[in-house]
């Protein structure tokens, strides 16, 4: 019994050494010392934003005095993201890499939908279209779980401003309408707070360079135009809070020692 038992002592004691050993030599070939890093993403973001329709007084004495503005779900558009920053790495397969960047991400977008006069589903008589674009700057962090090989899954959060820019304004009739003044609503630049958060993989060419591809999901701010001329020189078009989802394919440098 007493031999049995030290059998089993041995065997577990032989597992433990090997599960923790290989991983760590398995890894370590590719683990890259702590120090500075470039990078940058390209990919698609799908856009939504919160408000499917908003009203608007349109200064006329018919009842009910307001247009209802459909809006439409921005189309799928490019995204361009740069970052820079600092990355700790420890000799282990876990939690292996910590990285902490400053990223600046550019978004171009642009969204439409009809007008309903005197919310009148009768009197849907112009489309419009409205571009958007946001600048954001925020700080990143990335921990990579675990590393198999050349490959090792990661999560990211961010916090940051965003400079969100609305304007573009244009209508066109639908049909034989009697063409009305545009509203002409101005271009609005506004500052929000911004967070996102996301998860990928990364694959490990050498201690210089890596590729990635992860999903992001970004909260962006609230999005309105500034006010227009004459009738409307009171009123704006409130689009809601803008939202992403992306799919990025990043590359990253890590800079000499």
């Amino acid at each position: 019994m007493n031999a049995k038992r030290l059998g089993q002592k041995h065997v577990w004691i032989l597992s433990a050494l090997l599960c923790t050993y290989f991983p760590l030599s398995f890894a370590a070939d590719y683990i890259t010392p702590s120090n500075w890093y470039l990078a940058g993403d390209l990919g698609a973001v799908m856009p939504t934003l919160s408000n499917r329709n908003t009203a608007v007084a349109n200064g006329s004495t018919t009842q009910p005095p307001l247009d209802i503005y459909s809006i439409s779900k921005p189309n799928v558009a490019p995204i361009l993201a740069l970052e820079g920053g600092y990355r700790w790495t420890r000799n282990n397969p876990w939690f292996h890499n910590l990285t902490l960047g400053l990223r600046y991400q550019y978004t171009d977008l642009n969204t439409n939908g009809t007008i309903e006069q005197y919310s009148s589903v009768a009197h849907t008589n112009y489309n419009y279209k409205l571009n958007m674009a946001t600048h954001a700057l925020s700080v990143v962090g990335k921990l990579n779980i675990y590393q198999f090989k050349r490959f090792s899954p990661y999560v990211t959060l961010g916090l940051g401003q965003a400079l969100a820019i609305v304007g573009g304004y244009s209508e066109t009739p639908l049909g034989d309408v009697t063409l009305r003044t545009s509203p002409g609503y101005q271009s609005k630049f506004a500052m929000n707070t911004t967070y996102s958060a996301g998860a990928g993989i990364d694959y490990i060419f050498n201690h210089k360079w890596s590729m990635s591809l992860g999903y992001e999901y970004a909260n962006l701010g609230t999005l309105k135009t500034a006010n227009g001329s004459g009738t409307w020189s009171n009123s704006s078009l409130s689009l809601g809070t803008l939202s992403s989802s992306a799919l990025l394919l990043g590359v990253r440098y890590q800079l000499p020692e």
